[in-house]
């Protein structure tokens, strides 16, 4: 797994994780003006990196690459943790881990694992997997889903490029880890300042993940990013979201 950095001139560190169906790049317009206050980190998450064939490994296996090489760069505090959809799922697990102290965070829309028997948990990710892989192999269905109008030919373009590079074996562990994930039995990140943020229009399909946030991180607050749908805040608003992601990491 690769680590970019940006803005190395500065002290406080941020460290960014982006969704599944995204690259890094995703992130860049707000990543350049992140960096002009921060020290900038950028994991390029396996399964998504434009420049190899790697496949998704899952939550834990990239929370834990990560740490290590946090600390071996010696990143053992960090100003802020941002994480996006899968990425929220990795900074859920990176925080419970306690290895890295981190001052705020924010879970976006992060993905929390399912309360469900094992059996039915693995039927949802056989539906999801299903329907990833109906808009890799389908034009047709990837533009009526992501309209190009709404997102504009350079998103709309990328996102297509993206899906189709990720393998199926990707797609398959990306579903699977993020709804079964495991925790420590006793969670760090208590002493973490944590925002949940989620779109106006996916607040219902956020509840057991905010509800799994509170119970995890009691000092968790939630904010609804207004007119949003899922990802569309950090993807469609870059200047508006580095502009909220640091005011509240400097508040």
């Amino acid at each position: 797994m690769r680590f970019l950095e940006f803005g190395k001139e500065h002290k406080r560190i941020l460290v960014l994780f982006h969704a599944s169906c995204m690259t890094w790049d995703f992130l860049r317009e707000s990543i350049d003006l992140l960096a002009e206050r921060f020290h900038v980190v950028v994991p390029v998450l396996p399964g998504y990196d434009m420049e190899d064939d790697s496949d998704y490994t899952g939550v834990e296996a990239i929370a834990a690459e990560t740490e290590d090489w946090l600390l071996a760069e010696g990143y053992s505090d960090i100003a802020g943790l941002y994480g996006i959809s899968m990425g929220g799922s990795i900074c859920v697990r990176l925080l419970a881990n306690g290895r890295i102290r981190v001052k705020k965070a924010v879970i976006d829309a992060g993905i929390t694992p399912c309360q469900l028997p094992k059996w039915l948990s693995e039927l949802l990710v056989m539906r999801d997997t299903s329907f990833m892989l109906m808009l890799k192999n389908s034009l047709g269905f990837f533009s009526r889903l992501v309209p190009e109008k709404k997102y504009g030919t350079d998103t709309f373009t990328k996102l297509r490029q993206v899906m189709e590079h990720a393998s199926r074996t990707t797609i398959r562990n990306n579903f699977r880890s993020c709804n079964t994930y495991t925790m420590p039995e006793t969670a760090a990140g208590q002493e973490t300042v944590i925002r949940y943020w989620y779109g106006t229009f996916e607040k219902w399909q956020r509840r057991k993940d905010i509800q799994f946030v509170m119970r995890t991180f009691p000092q968790t607050q939630t904010e609804e990013i207004k007119g949003c749908s899922h990802a569309e805040f950090v993807m469609l608003h870059p200047v508006e979201f580095a502009e909220k992601l640091t005011a509240f990491i400097e508040a």
